[in-house]
């Protein structure tokens, strides 16, 4: 028996005043849920089955999750069903409705084609809540709020539903990508790990071979929150975004790219596997002196590889947002790719990359200005201007990287950074440099 204190009781009146001044409601009394009055969703609609949402909650953080669920549902015209009352939350989460029903406080009903729409928007809008496990769905990106599974809606006709996540959706129901990604424990012993590249926090990368295929594969992996901006996203959410678009038709038939070849969790981290790229990033180029040694026709020559990239990412809705000479790779060969995806972004209004929240401003010092629209292509310009002019003085990138302190802000060390832009190019080439400074479509340079 659950006894309401009085502390309780009164958070249990604002919850129930929360749902009548929003005309939420039971459809009958002995119901455990309540419905908006409004709602467009009627059951002749649904399917037997299909995609569902649940959105978790503990009684402290009820009434914020609900408040800003409303709001949401309103702005978007969401169809779901809330629990009419929190003693009925303090029951569901205890097990009162059986282990299936544990963690479920709010349940959306996604219109056809808009589950991963929907998904995405509720994870980044309750990021950061704490919740109960839904045992019967898979979590979203890792969200401790946001569950989902495909299952019953209506009725089991066919007895296929055993609520143990197993159940895949047939041809013609939308597909969620995260669905797919498989959950382990550690990491599988396909990967044989050759070295640690990096590690910064909680994230790293991995040098290692894929035993399978014999390929050499780098491994980038990033824990949940890790590197978490003022908008909600964090360093998973990026190698989980950086995934998806490197999957993208324009983006992985490329030669230019680096390839995706899998992904996996590992408790609270994702882990992104890519091809390994024979070659050396022409940041150590520049700084061991080998660059110097191509001529300007050369460096040109590369150069108009780099902006062809660039110039097919804008063009088809992708600002890569932080282009710098530490993820571009040279081949022997004068062949470019480029890597880390992780701050590229999808503008495309059906394929939008966080959508309902804000993009942080982000880049390497030296090559993105805080002050250009995050989401416009001059970003991407900007810092095709920065690489033009390090690949006309290559000296002038090593004292940036010598004399810039990085570990500080933009605003503390921009007079660094602008000191080493001072030398004026040869004429022609400065043109080039200015009109991508200003934002403007390049095809290629000429000598």
């Amino acid at each position: 028996m659950i006894v309401l204190s009085h502390s309780k009781l009164s958070v249990e009146s604002e919850f129930k005043k929360l749902l009548s001044q929003n005309n939420i409601k039971k459809i009958n009394k002995n119901d455990i849920w309540a419905y908006p009055s409004n709602n467009s969703l009627t059951w002749n609609e649904l399917d037997n089955y299909g995609w569902k949402i649940h959105i978790s909650a503990i009684i402290p953080n009820a009434i914020q999750i609900a408040q800003e669920f409303i709001g949401l549902a309103k702005l978007y015209e969401l169809n779901f069903k809330i629990l009419a009352s929190l003693n009925q939350l303090e029951k569901i989460n205890l097990g009162y409705y059986g282990n299936s029903q544990i963690g479920k406080f709010i349940t959306i009903y996604p219109k056809a084609g808009c589950a991963t729409k929907t998904l995405e928007l509720l994870h980044y809008k309750f990021h950061n809540f704490v919740g109960i496990k839904v045992g019967s769905d898979f979590s979203y990106k890792l969200n401790s709020n946001i569950y989902y599974r495909f299952g019953t809606i209506l009725n089991d006709i066919y007895h296929i539903d055993k609520r143990d996540k197993k159940l895949s959706p047939p041809s013609g129901y939308e597909t969620i990508e995260d669905y797919s990604i498989p959950h382990y424990h550690e990491i599988p012993t396909r990967y044989l790990i050759i070295k640690t590249i990096k590690k910064v926090g909680l994230s790293g990368v991995y040098y290692a071979i894929d035993l399978k295929n014999n390929y050499k594969v780098i491994i980038r992996y990033a824990t949940q929150y890790y590197n978490l901006d003022s908008f909600n996203v964090d360093d998973k959410d990026r190698l989980l975004n950086s995934y998806h678009l490197l999957k993208s038709k324009i983006i992985y038939e490329s030669q230019n790219f680096e390839k995706p070849l899998d992904i996996f969790y590992i408790d609270n981290a994702v882990f992104l596997v890519t091809k390994f790229e024979n070659g050396s990033t022409i940041n150590d180029l520049i700084l061991n002196k080998e660059f110097d040694c191509l001529d300007i026709k050369t460096r040109i020559f590369i150069f108009n590889k780099i902006i062809s990239a660039i110039n097919l990412l804008n063009e088809n809705g992708f600002i890569f947002r932080d282009l710098s000479l530490s993820n571009i790779i040279l081949s022997d060969d004068l062949n470019i790719k480029i890597i880390d995806f992780d701050y590229c972004i999808s503008t495309n209004i059906n394929d939008l990359s966080y959508p309902g929240t804000e993009i942080e401003s982000a880049g390497t010092f030296g090559f993105f200005n805080p002050n250009i629209d995050v989401t416009s292509i001059k970003t991407d310009r900007y810092s095709l201007a920065k690489i033009f002019y390090f690949f006309c003085l290559p000296s002038n990138y090593r004292s940036l990287i010598k004399e810039c302190d990085f570990t500080k802000t933009y605003s503390e060390v921009k007079e660094t950074i602008d000191s080493c832009f001072k030398t004026k190019l040869e004429s022609h080439l400065e043109k080039y440099y200015k009109e991508l400074l200003e934002g403007k479509y390049i095809k290629e340079i000429s000598l």
